[in-house]
């Protein structure tokens, strides 16, 4: 752009499209397809780098975003120089404009989003929690089965005929192997790990 610049003339123009896209394609990963994109105080930033001035633009947020940047005059020209500076100063402060509120649109938009998929989450983890209460329940159901299975007259015949198995040990639950070491599940959680 430097080059271009200095080939030309005071008050000339210079017209070309970059990648405007939206927050979409600043989150891909940039490759020479996409390109990075470029935002209405990038595309400001640019000109003054260069020594140009924003003149007009179209696409801000869209995918092809041009740009019409001017090689301004001398300091301090005629009057006419100087209501152009002011266009100019207007064309900027309306990119700008345009550009917060494209912003502020997609931060609408991430926001539905995420509120979106905290109600998601948040349905997924009580149908799962309903599903592992379930279980535990299941679980102790056939638990209590069991221990009236090896306390019935037959099994208890049948395992001194030695027809029928040892019942296997009692396993401990969490709170019951925590309270014969001498824990509870509140000392636990205030004892810090080392």
């Amino acid at each position: 752009m430097v080059q271009i610049y200095s080939a030309l003339d005071t008050g000339r123009l210079f017209k070309f499209q970059v990648q405007g896209g939206s927050y979409r394609a600043a989150q891909a990963e940039h490759d020479t397809w996409l390109g990075a994109p470029i935002s209405g105080s990038d595309a400001i930033k640019m000109a003054e780098n260069c020594g140009f001035r924003l003149f007009r633009y179209e696409g801000l947020g869209e995918q092809y975003f041009w740009l019409w940047y001017v090689k301004p005059t001398a300091e301090g020209g005629s009057p006419l120089e100087r209501q152009s500076e002011i266009e100019l100063l207007q064309q900027q402060a309306e990119l700008l404009h345009s550009e917060l509120e494209l912003k502020s649109r997609m931060l609408e938009e991430l926001d539905a989003k995420f509120i979106e998929t905290t109600k998601r989450l948040e349905h997924e983890l009580n149908e799962r929690t309903r599903w592992a209460k379930r279980l535990d329940a299941e679980l102790e159901q056939a638990h209590k089965q069991l221990q009236a299975l090896y306390g019935s007259l037959a099994y208890r015949i049948g395992r001194r005929l030695h027809l029928a198995p040892d019942p296997p040990p009692t396993p401990k639950t969490p709170v019951e192997s925590s309270e014969s070491e001498g824990r509870t599940p509140e000392n636990e959680r205030s004892t810090p790990a080392n």
